[in-house]
């Protein structure tokens, strides 16, 4: 493993050891997802895909949507049931979909850099190289395909969310997931408009803290256990706080196997 993929696998179970130090319970529902978008990560960079429909179905997890909407329940408290999940699972998926396509149209300069630095080496994943390939058009032909595309997945999130309000008696968690997902699709739009990674700086906000502080001197904070007082029949943070009940390097380390795989080759694609 890469010395960048090892400090990113790192860092990876020391934020999964602190969710489940926090939250026991959500921290054992939340790895899984977490597991099956490193699985998929390595995957998607050894298919072929014959149209941007199926390389979206890959895609959605790729680009982290579900546990990404996880972390947003747990952060706001919202929990689902079976049936509901059910519910909104289409909805989701278009969700998923426009925060892939954002995310490919924003990083297709820096993935097509990449590909030329790495003498073609490292493979593109990204929906304009599909749409390029499948239809074969030219790169900014492709490129006004994905915008189009963009636009149908956010058309079509709004349709599907403007029917649910119109049923009898919706979910109000439902209801407020609905809203989540549409903030979580305008910040990674406004983020990817601004960040360091695709937008040119002559600063680094995430270098800078590393240069400045060192990456061993992240700040770990331990909020007071009131406010992890919860409605949710799941967990009881309050009776689950105290560090002592965990053994925080064990978990790092068990975190770390789990999550090791697949980082080689995210950090390949860490152009992304």
């Amino acid at each position: 493993m890469s010395e960048p993929a090892q400090r990113k696998s790192e860092a990876q179970a020391k934020i999964a050891a602190e969710f489940l130090r926090l939250d026991p319970t959500f921290g054992s529902w939340f790895l899984p997802f977490w597991r099956t978008w490193t699985k998929a990560t390595e995957d998607i960079r050894k298919l072929e895909f014959a149209s941007l429909d199926e390389y979206l179905k890959s895609r959605v997890v790729d680009v982290s949507g579900s546990w990404t909407l996880a972390i947003l329940q747990w952060g706001t408290g919202i929990y689902l049931t079976p049936g509901e999940e059910k519910i909104i699972g289409p909805i989701n998926y278009i969700a998923y979909a426009e925060l892939a396509l954002v995310n490919d149209l924003f990083s297709w300069e820096k993935e097509k850099a990449a590909y030329i630095k790495s003498g073609e080496t490292i493979p593109v994943v990204n929906a304009v190289q599909i749409v390029m390939t499948s239809k074969m058009l030219t790169e900014s032909a492709a490129k006004e395909v994905v915008r189009s595309e963009l636009t149908v997945h956010e058309e079509r999130f709004c349709q599907l969310r403007d029917q649910y309000k119109t049923t009898s008696n919706p979910s109000r968690s439902i209801l407020r997931i609905l809203e989540l997902l549409e903030h979580a699709m305008a910040g990674n739009y406004v983020w990817s408009i601004r960040c360091p990674r695709y937008a040119k700086s002559d600063r680094n906000p995430y270098r800078d803290y590393i240069e400045t502080f060192g990456s061993e001197k992240v700040p770990v904070i331990s909020p007071q256990a009131s406010i992890f007082e919860s409605t949710s029949e799941a967990t009881n943070c309050a009776d689950t706080i105290e560090p002592k009940q965990l053994d925080m390097l064990a978990i790092e380390e068990k975190v770390l196997m789990k999550t090791s795989l697949g980082n080689d080759l995210q950090d390949e694609a860490s152009s992304r």
